[in-house]
Parts: structure tokens; sequence; C-alpha cells
């Protein structure tokens, strides 16, 4: 039928892509971390309007670490571990021009855990050991109906459902005896989506709004909308946007027990954020973009030691915070080369501390928010040596940023240096291509300049590196 995209019949892509990662880190001791990963992917067309999509991927890691909550060296045998497995099953049916539906189910299970045995016969006071294990299973099933006409007008509905199980056990070793807990919990979360989007020349408008009805804290509701206006003469296109977001409380948020108490109370962050900008093109083969925006969040999860009441929990929904800023960025693209550059002004301030009191506190009234540099600068180059070797060079300057040194109490306030990043990264398609199987091969060194600086105070980033990794495509 006119206009249906064109597909062959019972066409079948299959991808495996296997990985492994190892490094013995930066730090003076029992810094090792291992990271194994296999992702596959099966894709195929039943008829001309049928397709269906199996992903599979697993990953196991181990990360050795020598640090306390101060970022002192102080542990030669402590280590975190787990292995996820997840499964996707993606399936969809154009029935006519007018009229597609899309159904999906997700499985993700993972298995994690710390271990943390006496450093010697002699570590035996205090709190000298610590066990523990996680086991998590989420199961996410729904689908979609997409309706478009001819008049440029596309409306979106959808329902989804998550199932989600979280059980735990953990052993604590002291001078004053072994303890053990373990824990179980279950819950849903039910949510219906709709968008409609209308195009009509220059215009475009579009509206969205999702419903959540979950099992801990009851309904939300969440909406975006956005338009943007293009004038083909002079190449400028003017876009607006705004919605509302949340964020759920995290399982230990919620359900933590022993030395931290979590609140099954707790609801959602919340946020509402605005953007405007305006995109324009120079001769096609260059841009130049302008965008502000403002966001403002409240609900903040916050934790205290010291709860307003003997037996109450030790996280609340009480912090509020906003942040507001510019970006601009160029790109121009000439034959094999690419070149974009951008630069971020972000302003960031507490408006609620909640809890929080003194100026070592992580939310002051006032204040910015900790680690949200005011300016950041990045600039990239691609180019194309060949159809089958890419280069890609990267520069990223990351201005100061507050922090707190929490090797203190009370934590005392601190400023993180400004830093610069230089990566270079190569791909070499070394056989395949055109629809048959494939070997591509990736050399990536991250940077070169052997930067010196911290992410977060007192824990160094890594310094130069060089990995190596490869892709393999199978089927046609």
């Amino acid at each position: 039928m006119a206009g249906r995209p064109l597909r062959r019949h019972r066409r079948a892509l299959v991808r495996v892509l296997p990985g492994r990662e190892t490094t013995d880190g930066i730090l003076a001791f029992n810094n090792e971390y291992r990271q194994t990963t296999a992702s596959g992917r099966v894709q195929g067309y039943l008829d001309a309007d049928t397709d269906a999509t199996l992903t599979m991927r697993y990953n196991d890691s181990r990360f050795h670490y020598p640090t306390d909550g101060t970022g002192a060296l102080v542990d030669h045998n402590a280590y975190s571990f787990g292995d996820a497995l997840t499964v996707n099953i993606d399936a969809g049916r154009r029935w006519t021009d007018a009229l597609e539906t899309r159904l999906f189910v997700n499985v993700w299970e993972a298995d994690s855990g710390t271990d943390d045995q006496p450093d010697s016969p002699a570590d035996s006071l205090g709190f000298f050991g610590f066990k523990s294990l996680t086991d998590t299973r989420r199961v996410t099933a729904g689908g979609r109906v997409v309706w478009r006409t001819s008049a440029g007008t596309a409306l979106t509905a959808g329902y989804e459902e998550e199932r989600q199980s979280v059980r735990g056990f953990n052993q604590s070793l002291s001078q004053f005896g072994e303890s053990s807990g373990s824990s179980g919990n279950d819950w849903w979360n039910r949510a219906f989506h709709a968008q409609l989007s209308w195009v009509r020349d220059a215009l475009a408008l579009n509206a969205g709004l999702r419903a959540e009805d979950d099992e801990r804290f009851g309904a939300a509701a969440t909406w975006r909308t956005g338009a943007a206006w293009r004038s083909a003469a002079s190449g400028t296109r003017l876009r607006v946007s705004a919605g509302t977001g949340i964020k759920e409380p995290t399982f230990f948020e919620t359900f933590a027990t022993g030395f931290t108490t979590g609140n099954p109370d707790l609801t959602p962050e919340r946020s509402t954020s605005f953007e405007g900008g305006v995109d324009q093109e120079l001769g096609g083969s260059a841009t130049l973009s302008l965008t502000g925006f403002r966001q403002s969040y409240r609900d903040l999860i916050q934790y205290t030691g010291s709860p307003p009441a003997q037996g109450d929990p030790n996280f609340f929904n009480v912090a509020k915070a906003r942040s507001q800023g510019l970006e601009a960025e160029a790109s121009v693209e000439a034959n094999r080369l690419r070149l974009t550059g951008n630069y971020t002004y972000l302003d960031t301030a507490v408006q609620d501390a909640g809890f929080d009191e003194g100026p070592g506190a992580t939310f002051v009234a006032g204040a910015a928010l900790l680690r949200r540099p005011k300016h950041t600068i990045a600039a990239t180059a691609f180019y194309r040596v060949s159809s089958r070797v890419g280069v890609d060079l990267g520069l990223r300057r990351v201005g100061q940023r507050e922090d707190r040194d929490f090797s203190t109490y009370p934590a005392d306030p601190v400023t993180l240096s400004a830093y610069t990043v230089l990566d270079l990264s190569a791909s070499f398609d070394i056989a395949g291509g055109g629809g048959r199987p494939g070997l591509t091969l990736t050399v990536r060194a991250e940077n070169l300049l052997d930067s010196a600086y911290e992410e977060v105070w007192g824990f160094a980033a890594p310094g130069r590196g060089l990995y190596v990794g490869g892709r393999v495509v199978l089927g046609g």
C-alpha cells in the first residue's frame, strides 16, 4: 500500500556482543575491578507488517574497595559483587497505514551483595565483619496503540504493569556478638500514558500525560507539552517545552532495617521543568543552538541521623532546590570531518535545607547543590578516515564544584578543582557490512593528559588508560 515501508519477508538479524573489563584500580591496595558482559539481539520480520525482537544481556562484576565512608584506605579484603540478567521481548504489527500496535515483556533479575570478612585474627574490635546478599526481580509488561491520520496527527496510548520483589539477607560480626537479619518485600505499579502530536506545515505541537498507581505511594501524574516552529527560508527553528517528573523512593529508603530505618510512607521526589531555545542553520552544514532552562525540585528525600521522635524512620521528604542555566552548541560538518562544541552555564540553589544545619551540611539554604559545576565546556572532532575507519577526539573542561569532606564530623565545606580531560578513540570495521556478518574493533584512550582530579572529594579519578574492545554481528 502507498506510504507503507518496504520490508523483506521473514528476514532475521542476529547480534552477539561479548565483553570483558579488568583493572587493578588506582589506589594502593584492594582496588581491583572485574566485569564480564554478554548481550544478544535477534530481530525478525514474520511478514511485511509484523516484527518481533528478542534481546538479552548478562552482566557479572566484582569490585574491591579499600575505603571507608571518609575515603580513607582502611580495608584489605572488602568487595562487592553482582550479576544481572535482562530479557526483553518486543513485538508489533502495522494493521493499516493509520493503525499500529506493539506489545512488550521485560524480565530483569539481579543478585548483589557485599563481603567484608575480618582482615586478620587480630581484627576483633568494633564491627569487624559484614556480609549481605540481595535478590531483586522485576517483571514489566505492557503495550501501546498508535493511530496516525493523513492530516499530520498521531495519537499514542499505552498501558504497562510492573511487579517487583526484593529478598535480602545480612550478617554482621562485632565484639558484641554476631547478628543477622533478613527481609522480603513485593510491590506493584500500574501506569497509563497517552500522547498527542500534531504537525502542520512549519508548526509542530505535542502533549502527553502519564498516570501512575503505585502500591507504595499511591497515585501520581506527570505531564509534558511542547511546540516547535521552523522557517524553511531562513533555517531558523524556535522551540519551547514544559513538563513534570517524579523519582520514586529507592528500596533502601523505603524498607531499610537495622542501623538505618526506611520510611514506607515516602512519596516520590517531584520536578517541574521549562525550556526554550533557538536553532539556526548556516549553509546547511553548520548549526548554532542556544537553550535556556529552569528546573525546580521538591519533596527531595533526605537522611537524618536524629529522627524527630524515637522510633521514627531516617528518611523524609523535606528538601527543596532549583537549577537554571544556558546551553550553547555549535556543529559543522564538511566532507569526512564533523566538529561540535558546547558550553553550559548552570546555576543551582538549595531553597529548603530540611534537617540539615551548619555550613558543612549536605543541603545549605541559598548555597549551590553539591558537585554541580557552574561552567562546563566540551568539544569533539570526528574524522572518517575511510569507509571502515573512524577517529573521535574529545576534550572536556569542568569547572569548580562545591563538595564536603566527610572524613570530619561535622563535615567541612571543600571546593573540587576544575579539570580538563582529553580522550581519543578509533573504530575499525574488520569484516562484514552491507547486511553480512561483521567484526568491529574499538580502541579508546582516556585522559590522555593524565589529569589528576576528583569528581567526589577524597576519591581520585582514574588517570591515563587504554581500552580495547570488539563487536561481533552474526546473521544478515
